[in-house]
């Protein structure tokens, strides 16, 4: 025959399995969850605070110490997790995209940005915008007819300098990359590149610190560019109307 005290042992056991379900329930759902560690913080305030209800009766005595410490120790995690993601989102997000790029690029290659062929079909001119934790990584590119044969002209500043358009000379001699802050001109029949620097200096807030830096912005706008002969051309700049004119030197006999 069962006593009262037996009854009331029975009933309590009975409740703790009834808490051990309802706890293996939500863990089991939590463990399809991945919410950078939040679920378990959320969880240690969520049992805490149900294991330090004032109803039903009886109220918890004995560990109520180990409820509270328990709800403050997830809401501090929480809390934290919630400041990392709101002040690093951009970094996540950079993160997230500087992975995307790579693995595009080691499967497919460098992004092709922009591209330009010679006028007599003999050469493309092409930029490559490599992968980078800090956008755009151009490298600018002249390849042949057939795909397999090409030079690599030049590396633009990272997350600074951007190309803007690709000319070629009718003749398909000189070719033309017209970035934020240079012209870079090379001719393909040996080569030879040329740049002329538009931008303005670099400047450092701090004497000998090398991270704390600014461009100034945007340097010296060219508003014409014209190519004279076979080994030469013309540049117009907006605050300075007159032609400036750069020759190549004669091609090397072979």
């Amino acid at each position: 025959m069962n006593t009262p005290d037996h009854q009331a042992n029975e009933q309590a056991v009975l409740g703790q399995k009834y808490a051990f379900a309802t706890a293996s329930l939500l863990l089991g759902i939590a463990s399809f969850l991945s919410l950078l560690g939040l679920e378990k913080g959320i969880l240690a305030v969520i049992f805490g605070l149900l294991a330090l209800k004032a109803q039903p009766l009886p109220l918890l005595a004995a560990r109520r110490a180990w409820a509270k410490t328990g709800v403050v120790l997830g809401t501090i995690h929480v809390a934290l997790v919630l400041v990392i993601v709101v002040v690093g989102w951009r970094v996540l997000v950079g993160l997230m995209a500087y992975a995307a790029d790579l693995g595009n690029a080691m499967w497919r290659g460098p992004k092709t940005v922009m591209s330009a062929a010679s006028p007599d079909g003999e050469f493309t001119a092409y930029v490559e915008d490599l992968p980078s934790f800090d956008p755009p990584n151009q490298a600018l590119f002249v390849e042949r007819q057939d795909q397999r044969h090409f030079m690599h002209i030049a590396d633009l500043a990272e997350d600074v300098d951007a190309i803007e358009k690709v000319l070629w000379s009718p003749d398909s001699r000189i070719v033309i990359f017209h970035s934020r802050d240079y012209l870079t001109a090379t001719r393909v029949a040996d080569w030879q590149t040329v740049r002329v620097f538009l931008g303005n200096e670099w400047t450092r807030s701090q004497p000998a610190r090398l991270s704390t830096f600014t461009s100034g912005g945007r340097g010296r706008t060219v508003t014409a560019i014209q190519f004279e002969g076979l080994d030469s051309f013309s540049y117009q700049l907006k605050d300075d109307p007159r032609p400036h004119r750069l020759d190549f030197s004669p091609v090397p006999a072979r």
